[in-house]
């Protein structure tokens, strides 16, 4: 693919479901998206790789970028409680949304960073999203349900021909 992997992610989380598949997995088996974006974006990946690859990005992943999340998700329900100052902390609120979307754009882009360097993982496929997130869930030590999976890989490739389909 030729797009960043920050454009790609961009325009992948905005197709029908994927946000919903996105978010389930995140909230029910503890994946990141980015993670999951990457896994879609870039080619296959060994296990020892995207092993690799997890310890690197661990700390701002849950140092920065998940205690953003939290303070995010924190304030949604404060916002009704605040009264008067409930537009002021709504605007705080997304203030801190803005900052998480921040730190998750430089989290890609050390993911893309680590892509330039290991350029030799062949394009992007349906199999190999599906094979890396398969690496991935298990490096997590989850199975997530697979038509939560399915609807990502679906949706990431769904312009894609799988190469045992002919055209008529």
């Amino acid at each position: 693919m030729t797009d960043t992997l920050w454009e790609f992610s961009v325009a992948t989380y905005r197709r029908p479901g994927v946000e919903a598949a996105c978010l389930a997995l995140q909230d029910n088996w503890g994946a990141d998206v980015n993670i999951l974006m990457y896994c879609c974006w870039h080619g296959a990946l060994a296990p020892q790789e995207l092993q690799a690859l997890l310890a690197a990005v661990a700390p701002w992943q849950s140092d920065i970028v998940g205690n953003l999340r939290t303070v995010r998700r924190a304030l949604k329900p404060m916002l009704a409680e605040m009264g008067d100052l409930g537009e002021e902390a709504g605007a705080l609120r997304r203030k801190v949304a803005a900052l998480e979307l921040e730190a998750e754009k430089l989290q890609q882009a050390v993911l893309a960073a680590h892509a330039s360097g290991n350029a030799g993982a062949g394009p992007a496929s349906p199999q190999s999203a599906r094979q890396n997130l398969a690496h991935y869930f298990q490096i997590l030590a989850e199975t997530p349900d697979q038509k939560v999976l399915d609807t990502l890989v679906d949706a990431t490739f769904a312009n894609a021909r799988e190469p045992d389909q002919t055209v008529a």
